[in-house]
């Protein structure tokens, strides 16, 4: 089966909640939707659209970053032409200002006080691990140097572990943890901040 890139069509709505509604780009069926809460942005695959034996993988649009709300909780969905997916909502940084650029890894760039930093987000809920093994060093330290595509942490989430990488569209290509805010252990939720890089 081919699998076509297809970017989503996505429309603000304006209010107090400022969030974006994402639609089909056309008519089929809708699988493997992204799970509520999970924070994406520019890029990030949300699932595919089968339609007349073709999956077409599905991507958003150049979007601020946000958290998934879904419409439906079923995880295959029959859709039409602009037929609302699912609603993206703004996520908030840890000091309530609005997040900046999302990359891949879950990067944001940090407000106020913190203007040169940026935060490492967790793209998901589950537990937050600073070490590959028990036993092992942790991978990064306050004043370690990370560079794009580095490990800085791990999630686990029912038994699968998923490496967080430092990087991102906007990131700085090397830098500085100034601070971690979780430790080794702590369950973590989408969106939370885990470490501060200064370039």
């Amino acid at each position: 089966m081919r699998s076509d890139p297809s970017f989503l069509v996505a429309r603000a709505e304006p209010g107090a909640e400022a969030r974006w509604t994402i639609r089909a780009p056309a008519v089929g069926i809708w699988v493997d939707p992204p799970d509520e809460g999970r924070v994406v942005g520019t890029g990030s695959p949300v699932g595919k659209l089968s339609r007349l034996g073709r999956h077409l993988e599905l991507r958003l649009p150049e979007l601020p970053p946000g958290r998934v709300c879904r419409v439906s909780s079923q995880r295959k969905v029959a859709v039409g032409y602009l037929d609302t997916l699912f609603h993206l909502l703004p996520i908030e940084l840890a000091d309530g200002s609005p997040a900046g650029e999302f990359g891949s890894a879950g990067v944001t760039a940090a407000a106020g006080s913190e203007a040169a930093a940026w935060s490492v987000v967790a793209p998901t809920e589950g537990v937050f691990y600073r070490r590959m093994e028990p036993n092992a060093p942790p991978l990064v330290d306050v004043g370690s140097r990370v560079r794009i595509g580095q490990t800085i942490g791990l999630i686990e989430v029912m038994k699968t572990y998923n490496q967080i990488v430092f990087g991102g569209s906007g990131a700085p290509a090397e830098g500085e943890v100034v601070e971690i805010r979780v430790s080794d252990g702590d369950e973590v939720k989408a969106g939370q901040v885990l470490v501060l890089v200064r370039g």
